[in-house]
This record gives structure tokens, sequence and C-alpha cells, in this order.
């Protein structure tokens, strides 16, 4: 204690400024703690005395055992007087402190356990109303409530949250409104992992609020959590994600749902818009739309694009648009548009332009005008070709240069773009891609390099999906979670 000594008395020569604050605070101390901590918590004390505007309560709770310790009201007068005044109360405070030092921690049998719940009740019961200090373990490991203990990684469930005081220890029922206006600041001795201490955060936010008070504050460093607390200093510690009431009362490991940075992903389909193709029509605007919709809704950011296939001067293309940002934009809109039929006045839609049916079709140069788009979205996205229909340009005047023109350009933006994606649908119908002439069906290999062949365009937005899915398993594995 010879070095607690010395920096108390230290404490004591330092010129001080009075701070206002007419609330009482209250410090809950653990009934074992490190020689560090009961040093912190010592030197606010001599801080409070001779900071703090005359008549403020300060109050000293024991954390396990829940009692009150001792109590102190800061006197009048300058620096000397205040701590002659105020010396048998320091004194008192000092010697429960001391009394809780683990002289040999590695055996302390309850280190740092605090019974909150007991000790919020007491808390609450007394005449203290104003900002509270938490000093000890944030993790619920009171010995005489061996069922509910939190072990390594693990947290109460949300049902605790809302059920009775009679089912669990850390019931909220019977305490709703008990904390009204109370502010709860948390030292943490355990200094807890991230991600873990952002899910023990979460629960006692939630605990604290259902009671009517709030958690303010929360570090490792006592001084500094002291600190804010008498200066009225708050943080904010949001329930994200809500409470679940499904869950059921217990104890839970805690696993946390990985938050990835948004990504972006450009498509382009080529939609061969010949009439044996009504049907496909349909689906691929219908997946498009979805899956750009579940996309968007996880904050992902998708441009997308669609070359409507019909003869060289007949093709229309409906450009890339970028859609993303956590919600539907205009992109998205004018995508459920030319899917779905502008909306008129009277809430009637009008005929969808992907409807487009032509008896001449020209895919080689369809794939040409794709390939154009890709390379001008945003070259940080993932680029993701498809290729739909059951004409591979065998008529309406296309050569077989015009197909080699367009297979080598396919080959040069993916030699350019080695993340590529290629989805080739050939959709024959029922009879399948042996059906009709193979010429075609080999243009569709050969866009794809051999690497996509399906004849159910139901797969487009599953197997866009799974693309999207590697590139964020590769974004995570090269650290791009947040």
């Amino acid at each position: 204690m010879r070095k607690t000594l010395t920096t108390i008395a230290s404490l004591l020569l330092t010129p001080f400024m009075a701070v206002s604050h007419a609330q009482s605070l209250s410090v809950v101390v653990p009934s074992e703690m490190r020689v560090e901590t009961a040093e912190a918590v010592l030197i606010a004390v001599v801080a409070i005395v001779l900071e703090e505007e005359p008549g403020r309560e300060l109050k000293l709770f024991d954390g396990l055992a829940p009692s009150g310790l001792a109590t102190l009201e800061v006197p009048e007068g300058n620096e000397q007087r205040r701590l002659r005044l105020a010396a048998p109360k320091i004194k008192a405070m000092k010697a429960a402190i001391v009394q809780r030092i683990a002289l040999d921690p590695e055996r302390a049998q309850h280190l740092n356990v605090i019974d909150l719940p007991r000790v919020v009740d007491l808390i609450a019961q007394s005449e203290a109303r104003g900002d509270v200090v938490l000093v000890g373990s944030p993790l619920y490991r009171v010995p005489r409530e061996a069922d509910w203990i939190w072990g390594p990684d693990m947290l109460g469930t949300d049902g605790h949250i809302g059920a009775s005081a009679l089912e669990t220890p850390l019931g909220t029922r019977q305490r709703a409104t008990q904390l009204e206006g109370m502010r709860f600041h948390m030292v943490d001795t355990e200094t807890l992992p991230g991600t873990y201490e952002r899910g023990v955060q979460r629960f006692w936010s939630a605990w604290l609020g259902a009671q009517g008070g709030a958690l303010a504050g929360w570090g490792s460093d006592a001084t500094a959590v002291m600190s804010a607390a008498r200066e009225g200093r708050v943080a904010t510690f949001p329930v994200d994600p809500p409470l679940n009431p499904s869950e059921g009362i217990g104890v839970k490991i805690y696993k946390p749902k990985p938050v990835v940075a948004p990504l972006s992903v450009r498509v382009v389909v080529v939609q061969d818009c010949s009439g044996s193709q009504a049907a496909e029509i349909k689906q691929t605007g219908a997946a498009a739309l979805s899956l750009v919709e579940s996309m968007v809704g996880e904050g992902h950011l998708v441009e997308l694009g669609i070359v409507m296939c019909a003869g060289p001067t007949d093709t229309k293309v409906f450009p890339l648009r970028s859609m993303g940002g956590g919600g539907r934009n205009v992109g998205f809109e004018a995508l459920r548009d030319l899917v779905e039929g502008r909306e008129n006045p009277d809430g009637t839609r009008a005929q969808p332009e992907l409807s487009t049916i032509s008896a001449t079709v020209d895919m080689s140069h369809g794939v040409r005008v794709a390939v154009n788009q890709l390379e001008r979205g945003d070259a940080s996205a993932l680029p993701i070709l498809v290729i739909i229909g059951d004409d591979g340009s065998l008529h309406s005047g296309v050569t077989d240069v015009d197909r080699q023109r367009a297979l080598q350009r396919v080959q040069s933006f993916r030699s350019a773009n080695p993340a590529t994606r290629i989805l080739s649908i050939f959709t024959p119908g029922l009879e399948g891609l042996d059906a009709g002439p193979q010429s075609q069906a080999d243009f569709f290999r050969a866009v794809a390099s051999g690497e996509t062949i399906a004849n159910s365009v139901g797969l487009l937005k599953p197997w866009v999906g799974a693309a999207f899915d590697e590139a964020r398993a590769a974004h995570q594995a090269a650290g791009g979670t947040r």
C-alpha cells in the first residue's frame, strides 16, 4: 500500500479547480480487486473532494455482497479546509477499498465480480439518483447463481430482458422504471475483445434501458471513466441488432454475424429477344429484379445493364445503372419499369420494354455491346456477363467473322479483367442443349469458354449470387471485414 499512499499524497499537493455538479455519484467496487484498481478509485475519491461543488455526495457500494460501505459529502472551503473536514470520510472509504485488495490476484476466488442486478436494486432503493460507476467485470459471474454464469465468450440471451425476476436473476419485469434518469459507467477490468465487448455492451444497454436507466460510459481506464462520469460526459450504446423476443431465457455463446464492407458487382445480361424466348424474357426480368433487390437490401452496390438483342439496328440497351446504398433508388425504379412496365396515372402498368420480340437476332452484336457496357462501369466491381437465348447468330446476314469478333472481344476483356465471370444459358426449349443446330450451342459455349452451359433461366439469380458470394469470401480472406 505504500505506493498507493504515495500516489494519494502527491495528489493532495496538486492544485484543482472546482467542477459544478449537483447530483450524487455512486461507485460500486468488487469484493476482490487488484491494487491498481483500488488505487484509481482512491485517487478519484480525493479528486472529488477537491474539485466538486460543495454538497455533492459520493456513495461507495460493495458490488458482490451489495451493501453501502461509506458516504462522503463534499465540504465547502479551499483545498486545505476541504481535506481537513473530509479526512474522516476519506479514511473510512480508504479502509473499505484497501480491505478489498486481493493480495494474490491469481488465487482470488471472486476477482472483480459484481452482482449487477442486486447492487442496482440497492442503489435504486437508496436516495442516490445520479451517475453510477461500476468497477469490475462486466460478465455475470455471481457464484450463488451457478446456472446463469457467463463462461468464456458467453453472455445472457435476450429472453432475460422483460422476464420476471422469479424466472431469472437478470429479469427486468419487476424492475421496470426503477432506474429512471440514472446513468451507468462501466470500468471494464476484463478488457474484452472488440466484437465480444460489443455483445456484452448491447446486453447491459438493453438491460439497463428496460429499467429506465442508460449505459453511458465504458472503458478499461478507471481514471478516465470516472472523470467522464463526474463531468457528465456520456456515450451511447445502441441495442443493435434489436432484441429478439423469441429468444428464450439462458446463456449463449456469442457469435457475432460478420459485417462485411459493401462490395460492388457489374452485371450485364444479353437477352435473345426472338419469338421463341417470350417465357425466358419474363424470367430474366424477374430474376434480375430479385437479384438486385436482395443485394441492395444488404447494402451492396449493383450496376446492372440489359442488352435486348434483335437485329443489329434494332437492339435496345438498358444502360448500366448504379443501384445500392441500402435501399431502392432511381436506377432500381428504372429497372422495374423496364421489367414490369411504367406505371400509369391510374395505377396500371404499360407494356414492359423487355417484352420486345424480334424476328431477327444478332447475338454477336449484343455480346459486343455488353462488353462495351462492362468496360464503362466501376473498375473496382466484379464483372459478370450473362448471355441468354437459343439463337447463335446464324441468320440475318450474320457471318462467322461477326461471331469471331464477338468472341475476341470477350476474350480481350477477360484477359484484362481476370475476375470476370460469364454465365451462358442456352434455352432451346425442353429438348435441351443438343437440340437445334449444333453451331448455335457452340457459340454459347465459346462465349463462356466452356465454363457454364444451362437450359434454365432460373439459374440466373443463384448463379450470380454465388459469384458474388465468392467475391465476398475472397474479400473477407483479404481482411475486408469491418
